[in-house]
């Protein structure tokens, strides 16, 4: 089973993925824990592309379920899922992503996860991407995330995508 080998003490201790130790992208910079997410769990991010044998599928989502909580946020704050996410999950521009699309997935078999709060990045561009040249820009992460190392296409399925600038809709008519 993906990941069954990684106990929460290692990924909190001395584990490597992609040349960072993943950890660190988790408030106190540990995850709080390590959960088995069963076949057909749902899962979602923003994200530039889909899921494609022509792109490595990242580490970091969010369980399904809280995306419904997302969107209600976002209505309520007037903004787009796209900068939401670019604040509450901390993607700072300089790692290139413009978060263009909501990507659900759906795991096509089980697989160990590490989950906790999205810790804060610091960055110096804005949430809409403008080079402030100011060295005290924080995104403040503290959503629920997920990382979940060495997935492939034989571990997950996308179930849609859509543009993530326009979601949830109406969000426009609320913005002040």
């Amino acid at each position: 089973m993906l990941n069954e080998e990684i106990s929460l003490g290692k990924f909190n201790g001395d584990y490597v993925y992609n040349k960072r130790h993943p950890k660190d992208f988790f408030r106190s910079k540990a995850a709080k824990e390590r959960s088995l997410l069963p076949e057909g769990t749902v899962l979602w991010k923003c994200a530039d592309f889909g899921i494609s044998p022509s792109h490595a599928i990242t580490e970091w989502w969010v369980i399904g379920k809280h995306l419904e909580e997302v969107l209600r946020r976002c209505a309520r704050l007037g903004t787009s899922v796209q900068r939401y996410c670019r604040a509450r999950y901390a993607v700072i521009w300089e790692w290139r992503s413009a978060m263009s699309y909501l990507v659900e997935a759906r795991l096509l078999q089980s697989v160990y996860g590490f989950s906790g709060e999205t810790a804060a990045v610091d960055t110096q561009y804005s949430v809409k991407g403008q080079d402030t040249r100011l060295r005290n820009i924080a995104l403040i992460g503290g959503d629920p995330q997920l990382c979940i190392p060495n997935l492939t296409i034989g571990h997950i399925a996308e179930i849609r995508q859509r543009p993530s600038g326009s979601l949830p809709a109406g969000w426009q008519s609320k913005a002040s």
